[in-house]
């Protein structure tokens, strides 16, 4: 199967080129895609840029109008064991980014003891210094999501955060600006790496392009 990334302008100008030549296709509402038939009888599936917010229609002069109207302002947030990255971006321009380093993490083991923490580990040093960590690490992510007000900035959330941590960062004191079951949050369905300013580049980068997949025909028989 081949893979390309394209540019927003390179997505518009596919859809444009189905939409003239009335090409057969399918819209994937779960996956955010469209599968078409090309012009040598080949089947493509194009993703949308996941900056996008989510398209609910499969009729590309509908999705093109969408597209024309959208202001590309998002956030993405980055978030592992005392790692986090957290970007605010407006008209596809980062305005702001935060990197966020907390001690949460058993060097020996070289994962979070959280759970652990909040029961039996309280009485070492190094396990209460990691559970005041871990405590303020959602409360510093929550309140700088609330200074930079993404709700009422971003069309589109997009959230790297392991099940494991989901809870705490929506049960923190300091509240979440936005409701867990927003439908403006769209999972980042890559590895991300450590959190960082160099990653949150490299995850914007791949979120602002769109995905095109060239199924390759069977062999006749």
């Amino acid at each position: 199967m081949n893979e390309e990334r394209l540019t927003i302008a390179e997505t518009i100008d596919l859809l444009s080129s189905l939409r003239a030549r009335g090409a057969p296709h399918r819209f994937d509402e779960a996956k955010q895609s469209i599968i078409f038939t090309g012009q040598q009888g080949t089947t493509s599936e194009l993703r949308f840029p996941l900056v996008f917010p989510k398209i609910l229609s499969g009729d590309i002069t509908d999705i093109l109008s969408q597209i024309d109207s959208l202001t590309l302002s998002y956030a993405i947030i980055l978030i592992q064991a005392g790692a986090a990255a957290l970007g605010q971006y407006e008209t596809k321009e980062l305005k702001n980014h935060r990197v966020i380093k907390k001690y949460m993490v058993r060097k020996k083991q070289g994962k979070a003891q959280i759970k652990h923490l909040a029961s039996k580990g309280k009485s070492r040093l190094g396990s209460r210094i990691r559970l005041q960590n871990s405590v303020r690490f959602f409360e510093e992510i929550n309140d700088i999501l609330t200074e930079w007000d993404i709700t009422s900035t971003s069309e589109t959330i997009l959230l790297s955060l392991p099940k494991n941590l989901k809870n705490l960062l929506f049960t923190s004191r300091t509240p979440t600006p936005f409701d867990k079951k927003d439908q403006r949050i769209r999972k980042i369905p890559v590895d991300v790496k450590v959190p960082s300013y160099k990653e949150l580049l490299h995850i914007n980068w791949i979120a602002g392009r769109a995905l095109l997949r060239r199924v390759p025909q069977a062999p006749s028989a």
